[in-house]
């Protein structure tokens, strides 16, 4: 089973912001695993010098040998109200998938009970339909355990992974397929958290932010009302959710539904 990613995530990232540092450390997530190169799911993610280099991987299933993507040496320097970092590279890396079965390799030593519970899912007939429409591989990811009944903490984050995919991507259509997921699933783990966790306000701010990306403005405008209204974010990182309450209202009230970065005005670049 995947252990719980997104607070660590979410620690790491907003860390980023409060002391402005950049990292150029190797990535210890999933990102590490690599990503699929080929048409068989929906990737813009190129090769680029050491920060995104080529390899083979062998399919747990069936064995076939095949190219990912694996992330190098790469630095970030905050995120943008959609949670996504910021850098010289567009996060995430994708995930490798077989291309002869769908099979999500999102981790390398999975064990032979694992890899048998999964071919029960992705030789289904509608794990098969999803991945024969060619998805973002979070979105397979999400579908994946979504079926295995696990994982629904992580679930809001693996769709809004999805969103960053097909953002690359330049595909609207996608991109709200998997942000209704998102809202969907964050606000079911919304419901389990308490307005004292860090995750709280990042969904917060990224639900209704996903609302204003897709250009529906008076729903993000009430879904703000609704759940935020005139709360303060509490909290170490208090100032820094009430910065992103802040700039994503005035990206609501601009009707802009272009990338906000999490950053004051007089912030250098």
């Amino acid at each position: 089973m995947l252990k719980r990613i997104t607070l660590w995530t979410l620690l790491a990232l907003i860390q980023l912001i409060v002391t402005g540092c950049k990292s150029g450390a190797h990535n210890h997530g999933m990102d590490s695993v690599g990503s699929t190169v080929g048409d068989h799911v929906l990737n813009c993610v190129v090769t680029e010098g050491y920060h995104v280099y080529a390899e083979t991987m062998t399919c747990p299933l069936g064995g076939e040998e095949f190219e990912s993507l694996a992330l190098g040496t790469h630095s970030t320097f905050g995120i943008t109200l959609d949670w996504e970092p910021l850098s010289y590279l567009r996060f995430p890396l994708p995930i490798p998938v077989c291309p002869s079965n769908g099979f999500v390799v999102y981790k390398r030593d999975l064990s032979a009970e694992r890899i048998a519970r999964i071919a029960e899912i992705v030789s289904s007939e509608s794990y098969q339909n999803i991945y024969a429409e060619r998805h973002a591989t979070f979105y397979l990811l999400a579908k994946l355990m979504e079926a295995l009944g696990e994982n629904h903490d992580n679930l809001w984050w693996y769709y809004r992974q999805a969103t960053s995919e097909a953002d690359l991507c330049s595909s609207p259509e996608r991109y709200r397929r998997y942000a209704e997921d998102a809202i969907r699933t964050g606000e079911q783990t919304l419901a389990s958290l308490d307005a004292s966790e860090d995750e709280y306000w990042t969904l917060m701010i990224v639900i209704p932010n996903f609302y204003r990306r897709m250009g529906e403005f008076q729903k993000a405008t009430e879904w703000l009302d609704e759940h935020v209204g005139n709360r303060q974010p509490v909290g170490e990182n208090a100032e820094t959710y009430l910065l992103g309450l802040n700039l994503l209202r005035d990206a609501i009230a601009e009707q802009s539904t272009e990338r906000v970065q999490l950053r004051r005005p007089e912030d250098p670049d």
